[in-house]
């Protein structure tokens, strides 16, 4: 189960540039990526196996945020689970991957961000002869994360607005990299009439990392959904007009949430204005979706994977022989009769092809010029 406990990212703030007069161009979310966990290679191993033969599922992970990911897991799915005989796939631990907490890398240390490696052992289904079928592999990765966005805001009293004239702009925002971002779109300055008068200011929220926020401890669970909280200095108070952090993306895309201002330090009458910088920080999980495929084919023969004590060597040479990969001085060892004495040695071989010919002649590959 994935829960809400995130680290915070503390960033400097990117200073906005407000002219006494005129309007002031900006841009919104500078140079920021949208990328946290990335997968950096999710693939079956042999993509191609025959239906007594064991293939691996290698995952690997790379967080390439800015903060640390938590609990990040994967579970596989849209694959027929179950019993071999029955056409099932067994993979290790029900495929699930556990990976833990995922660091970023430390730039400031020299460190890249390290690639972390799970692999599970996977059983294909019993097919039969000649059969060839692909089966499509997917992992839903989930993660807990958190990331923030910083900007600032001008408040001018309502006596230095009028005198001033001065124009209106939008402020510049900055995210740090995370697949959540958000964007003040609130105008600035903002004109303060008094407490009598409702002043807001509105955050726009976007999902731009290809995948599903949720806040609940599955994926399933209030999905589309991030917790938003802004903070401001002293100068003013910022609350959530309906009282509520949490923001729901409409079509899982895009979503806001609108903040009343108030406690602003002046009076409306006073010559003045204050700039206030401002965090926003977005606290969620997050799951977004991997795919590969492995085509199994079939021999019309039991297979000959069993691990279980007292198995003859014999009986599990093909199984052997697979997992030697191929190396011909190492099955050579395994037929009764010869030892590593016989390593390299041709009728040693010759008997190894002997023995998978009997059985299943797709696993000697070698043996076709014997």
């Amino acid at each position: 189960m994935i829960k809400l406990e995130k680290s915070k990212i503390v960033l400097i703030f990117v200073a906005l540039t407000v002219v006494a007069a005129g309007c002031t161009d900006t841009e919104n979310d500078i140079d920021s990526s949208a990328t946290a966990v990335e997968v950096v290679g999710f693939n079956a191993s042999p993509g191609t196996v025959y239906d007594n033969q064991r293939a691996t599922l290698q995952l690997t992970l790379r967080n390439a945020g800015e903060a640390e990911a938590t609990e990040v897991e994967a579970e596989i799915f849209d694959l027929t689970m179950g019993a071999p005989e029955n056409r099932g796939w067994e993979v290790q631990d029900d495929g699930d991957f556990e990976f833990g907490s995922l660091n970023p890398a430390d730039p400031d240390a020299g460190m890249e961000a390290m690639e972390y490696h799970e692999v599970k052992t996977m059983t294909p289904p019993n097919l039969g002869d000649n059969e060839n079928i692909p089966y499509p592999v997917a992992a839903r990765i989930m993660f807990g994360y958190e990331n923030s966005a910083s900007t600032e805001i001008q408040i001018m009293s309502e006596r230095r607005f009028r005198e001033t004239g001065v124009g209106f702009s939008r402020p510049t925002t900055q995210n740090s990299d995370g697949p959540i971002h958000m964007e003040v779109q609130t105008r600035t300055p903002i004109e303060y009439r008094g407490e009598d008068v409702t002043h807001d200011l509105r955050v726009v929220v976007r999902n731009e990392g290809g995948g599903t926020p949720y806040l609940g401890d599955e994926y399933y669970e209030d999905d589309d959904k991030v917790k938003l909280g802004v903070s401001a200095t002293e100068d003013i108070n910022l609350e959530p007009m309906d009282g509520d952090e949490t923001v729901e993306l409409i079509g899982g895309a895009r979503g806001f949430q609108t903040y009343e201002i108030s406690d602003v330090d002046f009076d409306p009458q006073d010559d003045t204005q204050t700039t206030v910088p401002l965090t926003i920080t977005a606290s969620y999980n997050y799951y977004k979706e991997e795919h590969t495929s492995v085509t199994v084919r079939g021999t019309g023969t039991q297979p000959t994977h069993d691990d279980s004590e007292g198995g003859s060597e014999g009986d599990d040479l093909e199984y052997r022989y697979v997992a030697s990969q191929g190396d011909w001085d190492e099955t050579v060892a395994l037929i009764d009769g010869y030892s590593s004495d016989d390593y390299g040695d041709e009728e040693a071989e010759d008997a190894v092809c002997q023995e998978l010919k009997g059985s299943s002649p797709a696993f000697n590959p070698e043996c076709e010029e014997r």
